[in-house]
């Protein structure tokens, strides 16, 4: 978590966390939510949070005693990679735990009727298994002082996704379409017809990595519109705003400022300040990532609140947590269209493809020119591939963090509070904040494919959908 005493924060430890350390009870654990791979249970005292790996119903036994691989995996790959990329100010390491039936057996029946029941078909196995324990950051870590402040804890959860647009001229001519619609409104037509979104969101990704207070502000209300999997509010450790739990936002907010008038906009401002603000540990000075692309892109669902004459003055500044989100995505330099068939054929050449290219990627380590969009003089033609399908999975997993805001109001401004964990309102207001980053899963090489069909597929329904060519017909 960004900010505050994270200097008496443990960043890594590798070893298993105890399990006499955690109260696994129904009174001390809460359900939080869950994405595709992994379900988070909430422990309120510790204020952590457990991350279980889920398994398909029919899973086979080998591979659910893979788990504590898997994790183990995790932890090394967050420590060595994404920490470095993604700046350790935005990160704690998480730790391993070992879990008994019991407790599994515990934490099934605390997520009883709480499931949404498009994700049931997923289940925690009741067997020891081993899981992950990380800082809860929808709370303040245990490393705060008592500080002056007042009213709820508020925090927030955003999926922020792909934040560019892929260049114009390395695109194939079939897929020329995807420069003037990004991925995430891309898959929104396809996702609403295989049935597994409602509706079309009305956010859009660029809007917020536009830097561009007015576009931000637009990403922030239409996430409180849409937030499918995008946005999730807690308060107090408690959900009370999501896809599943869709409320009145100002019973949300509500005492949690001191009588604004509306209090969903001043919400959003504050949300902007903390993903703009600049955290000095985490400017870019160690030379392993290039420089963002600029960020002033339009998608066909953009706010146009902004002209591209003004969108030219707006830049992501260095150090805050869009800016280095943005420079890991932007990682991906060839785009699938071109990366799939070069993976095809690195893989051809390869006996047993998919083993050998995965052993070549479980390099737990930053590769040597990484970002370069060439072949360097000691790569060969198969380990440069190699280089640029590893970086686009390592965009893959910034494409689908989360960024953890929490905040509280202050009752006064005091001195020993640094300026990068305070945030002000309309009215200049303090309120209490900090930050971080999660779901930062290695990708598997199996993603390579199910990009590569998804943006096709996508592409396909878009053309079905109109005869005529001009983008803003498909949305």
């Amino acid at each position: 978590m960004a900010g505050y005493f994270s200097k008496y924060n443990s960043i890594c430890q590798k070893d298993h966390k105890e399990r006499n350390e955690l109260e696994i009870s129904l009174t001390n654990c809460k359900y939080r939510g869950e994405g595709n791979a992994a379900v988070a249970i909430a422990l309120l005292k510790e204020k952590k949070v457990l991350r279980l790996l889920k398994s398909e119903k029919n899973e086979k036994e080998s591979m659910k005693r893979e788990v504590s691989d898997k994790l183990r995996r995790y932890v090394e790959f967050v420590h060595t990679v994404m920490k470095p990329l993604l700046s350790p100010a935005f990160l704690h390491c998480p730790n391993l735990v070992n879990l008994s039936v019991e407790d599994v057996r515990t934490l099934n029946k605390i997520m009883e009727g709480q499931r949404p029941d498009y994700r049931v078909w997923k289940l925690v196995p009741e067997a020891p298994t081993s899981a992950i324990v990380l800082q809860d950051y929808c709370t303040f870590p245990c490393t705060f002082p008592n500080l002056p402040t007042e009213g709820p804890v508020i925090g927030i959860e955003i999926k922020a996704k792909q934040g560019f647009l892929p260049p114009l001229e390395i695109l194939p001519k079939d897929q020329k379409i995807k420069a003037s619609i990004c991925r995430f409104c891309l898959l929104q037509h396809y996702k609403v017809k295989k049935g597994t979104k409602p509706s079309i969101s009305q956010y859009c990704p660029l809007d917020l990595f536009s830097g561009c207070p007015h576009r931000m502000k637009v990403a922030i209300q239409n996430l409180f519109k849409t937030p499918q999997n995008n946005l999730r509010i807690v308060r107090d450790q408690e959900i009370v705003y999501s896809r599943e739990k869709k409320g009145s936002l100002r019973t949300v907010f509500c005492d949690f400022f001191h009588n604004s008038e509306n209090e969903i906009d001043s919400f959003a401002l504050l949300i902007i300040q903390a993903l703009l603000k600049v955290f000095p540990g985490a400017i870019t000075s160690n030379g392993l990532l290039p420089a963002i692309k600029p960020c002033h892109q339009f998608c066909v669902k953009s706010s146009k609140l902004c002209s591209t004459e003004c969108a030219a003055s707006h830049v992501l500044p260095d150090g805050c947590v869009l800016h280095r989100i943005l420079q890991v995505q932007q990682l991906d330099t060839t785009d699938i269209a071109n990366l799939y068939p070069q993976f095809k054929a690195l893989k051809d050449q390869l006996n047993n493809g998919d083993s050998c290219l995965e052993k070549l990627l479980l390099v737990l380590a930053i590769h040597r020119g990484l970002g370069k969009t060439e072949r360097q003089s000691w790569e060969t033609e198969s380990s440069f591939i190699s280089r640029k399908i590893w970086e686009f999975l390592l965009s893959l997993t910034a494409k689908d963090c989360s960024i953890m805001v929490v905040m509280q109001r202050l009752k006064e401004r005091t001195a020993h509070i640094p300026d990068e964990n305070v945030l002000l309102d309309n009215n200049g207001r303090p309120y209490l904040f900090s930050l971080g980053l999660v779901d930062l899963d290695y990708k598997q090489l199996s993603k390579i494919e199910s990009a590569y069909y998804n943006d096709c597929q996508a592409i396909q329904i878009l053309q079905k959908r109109s005869n005529d060519t001009v983008p803003h017909k498909y949305c």
